[in-house]
């Protein structure tokens, strides 16, 4: 058992050992530069964390030991003469912190030079600057009354311009204006300091049974400690200020029970599938996510960085400190119960935990969750990062994990078919309430989540806008009766509601539809291995508009479906906005054709349409964009009335946006007679686009027309085309398109602009 004493700091300059006087330190030249007066923001805290508990142990005189200082002591020249001199192999930072601090106590307490005279047997030997600086800082006098000590360090004669790019000399200035702006209202310390208010133990390496070269592969010495190792030494710090043994509890279960549950995921941010040595990244990213619930429970929004969680959450200055880490606790333990260990005793990855009730895509008695069933790999992958300002560990896959915490924590009350069923239900909210998944309304969230898995409860909320969306809320509800009523049909329930068109909600098909729809619905929408869509949406929507109007009123905007994006179908499917209204239309039109088939190919689609082409009499604008692919080019499905639709039903807009009309839009008609008439390849035509400052002046789109003669223009109107001189402005020609008494064409207007257009370029 090696025996040692603690040292302050002035004793080891005249300390016997072993009848060899100690008299000086150096740092020797294997080590790195001195890092406590870096400018980044992780050792910024690090370092105002040390200064604080070096003030209180002077100031407050709550005495503190610095743990152990291992080296050597070596006879070796110093200060033009040979002394024995203690060389630091570990405790470099907290040494040369300790001799900017003595050197400004001394300064600012007037001491007399004898009292500090040893501070100039402290020394460096990594760079020659940062050896001739101490010497030269210890003469130096500072004037205490500015606000900073560096610049007039810098301004004096003696200081060097080389000194300006050494990175120790740099970091010693940095610290010195730390100490000013902490102890620079103190007095009366130098008698604190130089007794034992600060001290550390000094441990000789070859006490040890070491050699420099071993101790020093053993410590991996200039490598710098995690962003980890610093947040786990300041939550401990800041936890015993709230509950000594509540710390002590956790630091233990941090390096043991913890890391063990975590030791399966500790490849989670190689990046390249090789397991990584330590679980640092994956615990604070865990943490992130038990921050977060703390924080949306109490209304407030995300903590982004690791160190405010502990200032935020878990610090004296939080009335909540000692509640918080007994939460971070539980929801840790949670897991140790359902993760799995091999033969060998050793945890392993909760996989098979997620298995049991997610799936990715449609699988009897689970839930979809996206790529991913693991959520909890996920959370400890990405939780408290962003990408593109948004959050990697997005919202939905936060609640889907907090629901797993709650059951965990609710075991012995929630049936673990109960919690199925409660699981796929929030699932369901969660996927219809896009627009209610944000930071400023997860409060809400959260507590609906709670009274959903906990309770088993899904209500309609009337006010405010942190809830799941009610119009799915009340669908949840009426399936929740509508299985209790009818169970052995609940998987035909559950088989619709995972379709990814759908994804919950089956509102557009409805209840008393499912058992006749789904095969038929899936045959319409066919899934690929992987789950994608692998139809002709385009023929599916000119079959469905062949059927009806199923569009859906978006604002100004008039929604049909999309001919190449699921993502509009989705939407158009779903309880979105204000315009679930409308969903009443879709859904007669899409169960219509639905029941034309049991099998759905390209023939039987194109029958569908052909057979309502052949029998139309009256030409509405659904027969224009039945009949002709143009009119359907608009990948968001997106379309405008120029007037209203029922007095101006053929001046339609097609929007090649999905929210503005200042983008590229154009007139339906004279964009399909334009390319009908090969206008890519025809100099002589050119065709206007339609922009919202058109709209603002009640103009029109044109289709230019340019002949040996002169160039004209041609605009359409709800029943006739005119042709323009586009010099002059002037009206040319008036054409009629025939029409009967309700307004409908009686002949195709698009064969009668073509005709035009002919007759103008001949």
């Amino acid at each position: 058992m090696i025996q040692t004493k603690p040292h302050n700091f002035r004793d080891i300059f005249s300390w016997d050992k072993d009848g060899q006087q100690v008299q000086g330190i150096v740092i020797p030249i294997i080590q790195r530069d001195y890092a406590q007066g870096r400018t980044s923001e992780e050792v910024s805290r690090i370092r105002e964390r040390f200064l604080t508990s070096l003030f209180k142990a002077l100031v407050d005189d709550e005495k503190q030991t610095l743990d152990f200082v291992y080296g050597n002591i070596e006879y070796v020249k110093l200060r033009d003469k040979k002394m024995n001199v203690l060389t630091p192999l570990d405790g470099q930072q907290r040494l040369t912190t300790l001799f900017l601090l003595h050197y400004y106590i001394a300064k600012n307490e007037a001491m007399p030079a004898v009292e500090y005279e040893f501070l100039k047997n402290f020394s460096y030997e990594t760079r020659a600057g940062s050896r001739d600086f101490c010497e030269k800082l210890v003469d130096f006098n500072p004037d205490f009354s500015k606000p900073t000590i560096s610049e007039q360090i810098t301004d004096e004669a003696w200081f060097l311009l080389e000194w300006e790019s050494d990175p120790t000399v740099q970091s010693m200035l940095v610290m010195l204006d730390s100490i000013h702006k902490k102890f620079r209202n103190t007095s009366n310390l130098w008698p604190k300091i130089t007794d034992d208010a600060i001290t550390f133990y000094f441990l000789p390496i070859n006490e040890m049974g070491l050699t420099d070269e071993l101790y020093i592969k053993m410590n991996s010495r200039g490598k710098p400690l995690t962003q980890f190792e610093h947040w786990k030494a300041e939550f401990e710090l800041a936890l015993k200020e709230v509950d000594e043994s509540l710390s002590k509890r956790i630091s233990q279960k941090i390096d043991m029970e913890w890391t063990d549950l975590l030791w399966p995921y500790r490849d989670s941010n190689t990046g390249d599938g090789q397991a990584d040595s330590v679980i640092d990244d994956e615990f604070l990213h865990y943490v992130h996510f038990v921050a977060d619930i703390i924080c949306f429970k109490n209304g407030e929004g995300e903590i982004e960085k690791d160190f405010d969680i502990i200032d935020s959450l878990f610090s004296a200055k939080c009335v909540n400190a000692r509640e918080n880490a007994e939460y971070l606790e539980r929801l840790f333990d949670v897991w140790a119960e359902v993760q799995p260990r091999d033969e060998r005793g050793r945890r392993l990855r909760l996989t098979d935990f997620f298995n049991r009730f997610l799936s990715i895509g449609h699988a009897e008695n689970r839930v979809p969750a996206g790529k991913e069933t693991d959520i909890f790999a996920d959370c400890c992958r990405n939780s408290g990062l962003r990408q593109a300002d948004r959050r990697r560990f997005a919202l939905p896959r936060f609640l889907l994990l907090y629901a797993f915490v709650l059951y965990l924590q609710n075991k012995d009350r929630i049936d673990e078919n109960e919690f199925r069923r409660r699981l796929r239900s929030l699932n369901n909210l969660i996927e219809n309430s896009e627009d209610a998944l944000r930071n400023r309304l997860m409060a809400g969230l959260v507590r609906q989540t709670e009274d959903i898995i906990v309770n088993g409860n899904i209500i309609e909320i009337k006010e405010g806008q942190d809830h799941f969306n009610n119009i799915q809320a009340l669908e949840e509800i009426e399936k929740r009766h509508w299985t209790d009523e009818n169970p052995d049909h609940a998987e035909a329930l559950y088989r619709l509601e995972d379709h990814p068109l759908l994804n919950g909600s089956v509102a557009v098909i409805g209840l008393e539809n499912i058992v006749a729809l789904v095969d038929r619905f899936y045959n319409l929408f066919p899934l690929d291995e992987d789950g994608n869509l692998r139809c002709n949406l385009d023929a599916i929507g000119r079959a469905m508009l062949a059927i009806g109007d199923y569009g859906q009123v978006n604002t100004f905007r008039y929604q049909l479906a999309s001919p190449d994006m699921p993502r509009v179908w989705r939407e158009m499917f779903g309880p979105v906005g204000d315009r679930s209204k409308d969903r009443a239309k879709t859904k007669d039109v899409l169960v219509e054709l639905l029941s034309r088939s049991d099998h759905f190919n390209i023939d039987v689609l194109n029958s569908i349409s052909n057979e309502f082409l052949s029998n139309s009499t009256n030409l509405s604008w659904r027969y224009y964009l039945v009949k002709y692919p143009t009119m359907r080019q608009s990948h968001f499905g997106k379309y405008y009335w120029h007037g209203d639709k029922k007095n101006h039903r053929y001046n339609l807009i097609l929007m090649t946006t999905e929210y503005s009309l200042s983008g590229r839009n154009y007139d339906v008609f004279l964009k399909t007679i334009y390319e009908l008439n090969n206008g890519d390849n025809n100099a002589h035509l050119r065709l206007g686009e339609y922009s919202y400052s058109m709209y603002n002046n009640e103009e029109r789109d044109k289709l230019f027309v340019i002949n040996d003669d002169k160039e004209v223009y041609l605009s359409m109107e709800n029943d006739c085309y005119k042709v323009f001189d586009k010099a002059g402005n002037e009206l040319i020609e008036k054409i009629e398109i025939p029409q009967n008494d309700e307004g409908f064409d009686t002949t195709d207007r698009v064969n009668i602009g073509c005709e035009i257009i002919k007759r103008l370029l001949s």
